[in-house]
C-alpha cells in the first residue's frame, strides 16, 4: 500500500515512465489481436428464411460514421454487435450493463438530443421495440436523428434459447404477434425499411443511414439462428 493524498499521487504517476516492453511482448501482442480480428471477422452464414443479422452488423461496422454513437438494447440479437462491430477511437457505444430490455431507443433519442450533429445508430430486438419503440415518437416530436436496426424474430429470443437448449419442444410465454414495423415507422413520421433477404443488406442499411431523419430497419429474422455463437436450432413450424 502506499500512503497519499490523490492529487500529488497521480502527478507523481503521470511523471513516471513506463517500464520498457519485455522482449517478446510486442509479438505476443500482435498474435492475440490477429486472434481477436480472426474471431470477429464476418463469414456468411444464410438461413433458410430471414436475414443473417451478421451481415447487417457487419454492413453498419463498414457505413457508420466516424464519430458515430450506437446504442444496444437486451438481447441475444446483441451478440452479432459484440462480435462483429469493431468501434473506432471517436466512435460511442451506449448500453446496459444489467440486462433489463427497453433501453436502445430511449437512449438513442438521448444521445441524439445531447449530439445533434452526430450519427446516432440503435440496436434493438422486437422485444424491446415493443416496450420502449414509442420513444420514436419523441424523436419525431424534437428532431433527434436517429436510425432503429430491429431484429425482428417474432419472438423473446433469449428465453426462446434457453427453452430451445432445456427444453426442446416447449416454448411458452415467448413468441411474439409483431407489427409491421416499418410501417409502424412511417405511421410516426419516420422512414421506415424493410429487410427480408442477405442480398438487400448493403443498399438498404446504406439508405437508411443516408436518408435525412428518423429512420426504422425492419430485419426479418429466423428463429434458426437466436445468435451468433450458437449453432442454428430447429425452429418451431410457423413461428419463423
Amino acid at each position: 500500500g502506499i500512503v497519499a493524498d490523490s492529487a500529488p499521487f497521480l502527478r507523481a504517476m503521470a511523471d513516471t515512465r513506463a517500464p520498457a516492453m519485455p522482449d517478446g511482448r510486442a509479438d505476443w501482442i500482435g498474435e492475440l489481436h490477429g486472434i481477436q480480428n480472426e474471431l470477429r471477422r464476418y463469414r456468411p452464414f444464410p438461413c433458410r428464411h430471414g436475414v443473417d443479422f451478421g451481415r447487417v452488423i457487419a454492413a453498419v461496422d463498414t457505413l457508420a460514421a466516424d464519430d458515430a454513437i450506437l446504442t444496444l438494447d437486451s438481447g441475444n440479437f446483441a451478440s452479432w454487435v459484440h462480435r462483429h462491430l469493431c468501434l473506432t477511437s471517436g466512435q460511442r457505444l451506449l448500453g446496459s450493463s444489467s440486462g433489463s430490455m427497453g433501453g436502445g431507443v430511449p437512449s438513442a433519442v438521448a444521445a441524439a438530443l445531447r449530439y445533434p450533429g452526430r450519427q446516432v445508430i440503435a440496436f434493438l430486438g422486437d422485444g424491446g421495440a415493443l416496450m420502449t419503440g414509442n420513444e420514436l415518437a419523441t424523436a419525431i416530436h424534437y428532431r433527434a436523428d436517429v436510425k432503429l436496426i430491429i431484429a425482428n424474430n417474432n419472438a423473446y429470443g433469449t428465453i426462446r434459447n434457453y427453452q430451445e437448449r432445456t427444453y426442446p419442444g416447449r416454448y411458452p410465454g415467448t413468441s411474439l404477434s409483431n407489427p409491421d414495423f416499418a410501417a409502424w415507422a412511417e405511421a410516426f413520421g419516420a422512414r421506415g425499411f424493410r429487410l427480408t433477404a442477405d442480398g438487400e443488406v448493403e443498399q438498404v442499411i446504406r439508405a437508411a443511414l443516408e436518408c435525412d431523419g428518423p429512420a426504422v430497419v425492419d430485419v426479418r429474422q429466423s428463429l434458426e439462428r437466436l445468435n451468433a455463437f450458437s449453432p442454428p436450432v430447429d425452429a418451431e413450424p410457423g413461428t419463423e
